[in-house]
Parts: structure tokens; sequence; C-alpha cells
């Protein structure tokens, strides 16, 4: 999701939401499956869910939730850092300082165009569109980018374990 904060200054043009834009709730549980329950979800809705609850914690600003969301040693690449992070750790530093230097915010973000691709059963590739609403000392801005998140089974649960932020083109 967006990891910019002056927008201008990075290039990026920041768009005004549609008038149709619209972030719709969703359960904010973090999710647990039982592949042999009957009934259980089958691995791309159990990961479509595990990627909405991560989206959904982002989007309204609960940072502690979205980054349990990702696994310790978690890696992020974000086109607008300069170096890959290389664990949740050092992306939460980086949040903070971005919240404390700049006042970052997210204020909303919106999922679209999702794709999930499970690959030997206990990893998946999940890919989408984001348009987030972020605040920060420069004012409020709106960005458009697409992402991948490459999640893990843990046990009974899928967890992130990577994140890659390219602009829109």
């Amino acid at each position: 999701m967006l990891h910019s904060l002056n927008l201008r200054k990075l290039g990026i043009k920041a768009t005004p939401p549609a008038s149709n834009f619209k972030v719709f709730p969703l359960d904010f549980q973090l999710l647990s499956f039982d592949k042999d329950k009957k009934g259980a979800m089958d691995s791309v809705e159990q990961v479509r869910s595990a990627a909405n609850v991560l989206v959904d914690h982002f989007g309204a600003g609960r940072v502690k939730e979205y980054f349990a969301c990702f696994a310790p040693d978690a890696d992020f690449i974000f086109y607008s850092h300069p170096e890959r992070l290389p664990s949740r750790a050092a992306y939460e530093a980086l949040w903070k300082s971005w919240e404390t230097d700049f006042g970052f915010k997210v204020n909303s973000c919106n999922s679209s165009n999702q794709a999930i691709k499970i690959v030997k059963n206990n990893l998946a590739i999940f890919t989408h569109d984001v348009t987030t609403s972020i605040t920060n000392n420069d004012g409020t801005d709106t960005v458009k980018e697409r992402e991948t998140i490459v999640f893990s089974l843990e046990g009974d649960h899928w967890i992130a374990i990577h994140e890659h932020l390219s602009p829109a083109s």
C-alpha cells in the first residue's frame, strides 16, 4: 500500500477519489483455517480473506494489527524507498519515522482487481490494485498503486512473507 510521504516530490500525481469511491468494512478478525474441517474454504478463498483483513487493517489505520499480518522475517520492496526492508521490524521502524517526521496517517485503502495464485499448497501470490488516501504534513493525497503480497501457510493460517509495491501506470 502507500509508502510515499510527499507524492509530488516523488513525481506521482495525486488523484482525488472518484465520486463512487467506497471502502467496504470487513471482519477484523485474524482468520484461521483447518483444511480438514468439512466445508472449509478452499485455499484461494482463505488467501483472499487473509489479504482482505490485511488491507482492511491498513486502510483503517490499525497499524499494530496491520503489522501482525506479516511474519517477523517478511521483506518489503517499495518504489518510494531506496532499499529493500529485510524484516517487519525494519518496516515498522520506517513507518514510525514517517509518523513522527511527516505526520503520516492512512485514511483509507480500496483493493480491486484481485488475483490469487496458489503455489505448492503452502504458498500463495496475491496481486491487486490499491487506491489509498493518506494524510501528512503537506495535506491529503490519493495514490493508485499495484501490489504483490506473497503468503505462506503457517500452521492453520496464511501470513504475509513478502510485499512488493509499484506505482500504477
